[in-house]
This record gives C-alpha cells, structure tokens and sequence, in this order.
C-alpha cells in the first residue's frame, strides 16, 4: 500500500543504533529510555517446535504451527510440569478448544481420561471410537475401590480410601479436625491388616497403652483405686473379645462399613476419644451399604476393560448439581485414572469439565 512504501527503512534503522540511516526529513524527538523500548521492534514469526509431541494452532496469518502444550517433551525443556487450566467466559470457545487439544493428544498414542458435564466430548468419542459412560439412576458408574492385592496397597491408596470416607461422612465443605483424618487412616489401615493377616490378639505394648489410658479415664470418673486395676482388666478383656470377632472376608464397601462401625467404637474407647458421634459415622455413610440409595456406588467392580481404552469420557451431567455425589463419582474415576498411571507407561491425559465445582 502507499502507507507501506518505507517499511523496511523503518523496520531497519528501528534497531538500536541504526537512526542515524533515516531521512532527515522525518520528525525526530527525545524521549526516556523505557518509553522508547516500548516502540521497539519485538515480535516475530512463530516457528514450529522441535518436539515429538505436536499439538497444532494457527499463528495471525493462519498457518499450522506445532506446539509442544507440556513444555516438557521438546528440545527446549521449560518445566517438568505439564498440567493447565483453560479459563474463559461462557461461550468463548473453552470445550471447542479443549476438543481440538485431546483429539490431537489422542492422535500421539496418549491416554485420555475426560470428566464431561455437558455432553461436550460425546461426538468426538463416537468419531474415535471411545467408551462414553453417562451416569444414570438405572446405571450409575460403579466401583469397588476396595477390592486391590496386597501389593496394590500403598500410602496413596490408602490416603484415597480415607478422603473418599471422609468426604461420604463430612462433606466437601466441612473443615475435618485432624482427630479424624487419624481415626478413619487407623480404620483402612486395620481394616486391610485384618484382610490380609488375619486378626490378631492385642500385642504386649498395645495392652500396656490400654491400661495407662483405662486407668486415667477411671480416675477422671472419680473411680476407687482398689477397684480401678480390675474394671481395667475386665474392659481390656471385653475389648478383645470384640477385636477377635471381627473378620474381612471380602473387599468392599459393604464389608467396610460393617468392619468400621464396630471397630470405630472400639478405637474410641480404647483412647478416650468422646468427641467422635459413632452413630452419625454410621448413619451417614448408611446410603452408600447394602440396601442404600447408591448401594451400586462403591461395591460393582469397575469394567476391567476400560484400563485397555485409550479414549474415556464419563458424562456426569446428571449429578453435577448434586453435592454429595457429584465429588465422590468424579473421586473414584481419579482412581481409575491413577490405575492407568501406575500400570501403563505411556503418555496419559486427564480432562476435566467443570473443575471449579
């Protein structure tokens, strides 16, 4: 254009030092250094990553450019991190988008997990032959989080098994005291022992604990010494009566619930815990056994055959208003995705919709 005549003697004498190569027929005039960056020349053509993982968008003139989203897989390594959220109004593109994203990262062998709320994914799944799994009343999307091998059992598996309990029994809203989170860990914990090693009598050094903590509760009750050693010993006694008879022959929640509501009472007495409602523990986790509400939930096994699919959406829009099950089905397909992340080696993607909520 005629506006464009001397573009190039300008793009060329704007580099530091070249303005002495202008017309001495243009304006001049000083001004402060940091103002006078800000005119410089600092944008250029974007150019393809050197990366296998290409994830493509267009630059201003709409020419495929390969960008490496992780930042971890390229010849320029710029994190070890590669995790991101996608934040934009109503309407402005942000499932479009993410659309684009996992068919391309499906596309390099990698594992997609999606958590869809608005039916967004579900075109995209049938065109790549997926599994799209939309939770309903009559098909809810089941798990049996419970039932793992004894070399599946680990600090993360634990540490799941007691948020999932915790969250059942308190909420997602609730602040947990650390009372609890210690009781319901001690809870998993034995419930698995019990599973895998059988019940086992109080040991020599837990009887002794038993003892000082009885004998401390009597005093504080205002009992007679003379008679405190024998209440003691007849309580420890009862205790491990009780101990004994429990047993876990199957993992699941069922089996669960029936262990803890026996043994949560147990621990409380055992340790002068009174601040723990026995009977709301029970009670509240009382929909998710056998006969409940959502008795399905947590006791149906998983599809053994979604850990072979590499493309997964679980459709939720059903309960995504519900607060009490919304954050435990959306909890439990984390544990599937986990699965894949410890048995397959290869590059895995989790979505998910909505994650605000």
């Amino acid at each position: 254009s005629k506006r464009a005549y001397n573009q190039l003697e300008l793009f060329v004498n704007s580099f530091p030092g070249n303005c002495y190569g202008m017309s001495a027929e243009y304006d001049r005039f000083l001004t402060l250094g940091d103002a006078a960056a800000c005119l410089m020349y600092k944008e250029k053509i974007q150019h393809s990553e050197d990366t296998p993982l290409k994830i493509y968008y267009t630059d201003r003139q709409g020419v495929p450019v390969a960008i490496d989203i992780t930042g971890k897989e390229g010849k320029h390594k710029l994190t070890d991190n590669s995790n991101f959220f996608c934040l934009g109004p109503s309407g402005s593109g942000k499932s479009f988008h993410m659309n684009s994203v996992v068919r391309q990262l499906h596309e390099h062998g990698t594992d997609v997990v999606i958590v869809d709320t608005g039916n967004s994914y579900e075109g995209l799944c049938e065109y790549l032959g997926g599994k799209y799994i939309s939770y309903t009343e009559e098909k809810p999307i089941t798990m049996n989080p419970f039932n793992i091998t004894k070399a599946e059992l680990n600090i993360e598996k634990i540490d799941f098994l007691k948020n999932l309990i915790l969250l059942i029994w308190k909420g997602s809203e609730t602040q947990i005291p650390e009372l609890e989170f210690r009781v319901v860990e001690q809870l998993v914990t034995e419930y698995y022992d019990f599973y895998f090693n059988g019940v086992q009598p109080y040991p020599s050094s837990q009887k002794e604990t038993l003892r000082k903590n009885l004998s401390t509760m009597e005093k504080r009750r205002g009992t007679e010494l003379t008679q405190i050693h024998d209440k003691g010993e007849k309580l420890i006694k009862g205790l491990e009566e009780r101990r004994m008879a429990l047993s876990v022959k199957t993992l699941s929640f069922d089996s669960f619930y029936e262990f803890a509501c026996e043994r949560l009472d147990q621990i409380c007495i055992e340790n002068n815990i009174t601040t723990i409602d026995c009977d709301n523990f029970a009670y509240m986790l009382q929909n998710f056994y056998r006969g409940g509400k959502y008795d399905k939930i947590l006791n149906e096994n998983v599809d053994s055959t979604l850990f072979d699919e590499t493309f997964i959406v679980f459709e939720v829009d059903a309960i995504k208003e519900n607060k009490q099950l919304f954050p435990i089905v959306t909890l439990i397909i984390m544990d599937v995705f986990l699965q894949k992340m410890r048995l397959k080696k290869n590059r895995k993607c989790l979505v998910i919709e909505e994650a605000w909520k």
